[in-house]
């Protein structure tokens, strides 16, 4: 029997390779394995730092929201602030203006009364002397129309007299009409009662007759 050499590669029986290479296989699936855990924890790392870049950008724009409420209600109380300044001057201006008005308009009266006492008195003197002096009273009541037309002049009392004069609705009042060929159409004949304006404010009609 030939001696087998010992250099010679050895045979291995088909069990022996069957386990060998199910062993390869086992290492090349632990190695897919620990290849598909580490990309899933790579994934899943990403996935949480996104997502605390989303809480960090959300957070951030919460506080960018947060600041901007608080400079509107800053605003807001400065406006309101203004507006209650703004009223209370308003106010007082109204009260001052009020207060004024009211001391002209009773300046106004004062002198308008202390312009007719004179009037006043004369007219007293004159029923005094009424019994006694004829005369007196009648030179007594020249001297009251004279006084009325100062006063009348002084306060800048013009009077409506518009006989012959066109009608005009805005200072005459109509109260009786005729028909008169020697006048003009729509004519002031007659006045039975004076008017009187104060610039360009009517203080009383003029009563007239008008003609045709």
């Amino acid at each position: 029997m030939p001696k087998k050499d010992p250099t010679a590669p050895s045979e291995q029986t088909p069990d022996k390779a069957a386990v060998e290479a199910a062993q390869a296989a086992e290492e090349v699936q632990k190695a897919n394995v620990a290849q598909a855990e580490e990309v899933q924890a790579a994934e899943e790392a990403a996935q949480t730092e996104e997502t605390a870049g989303e809480n960090s950008a959300e957070t951030a724009s919460i506080a960018d929201l947060a600041a901007e409420g608080e400079s509107l209600k800053a605003q807001l109380a400065a406006e309101q602030e203004s507006f209650l300044r703004l009223a209370a001057e308003y106010d007082t201006s109204r009260k001052r203006s009020v207060r004024e008005k009211e001391t002209l308009l009773s300046e106004a009266f004062a002198m308008a009364v202390s312009a007719f006492l004179p009037l006043l008195d004369n007219i007293e003197r004159a029923v005094a002397f009424a019994n006694s002096n004829p005369e007196s009273v009648r030179e007594g009541v020249q001297l009251m129309e004279k006084q009325m037309r100062d006063i009348v002049e002084k306060i800048n009392l013009e009077e409506i007299n518009p006989v012959n004069a066109p009608f005009d609705p805005a200072l005459h009042e109509a109260v009786m009409h005729v028909e008169d060929d020697s006048v003009g159409e729509n004519t002031v004949v007659e006045v039975f009662q004076k008017g009187w304006r104060l610039g360009d404010k009517i203080i009383r009609h003029a009563m007239v007759k008008v003609a045709n």
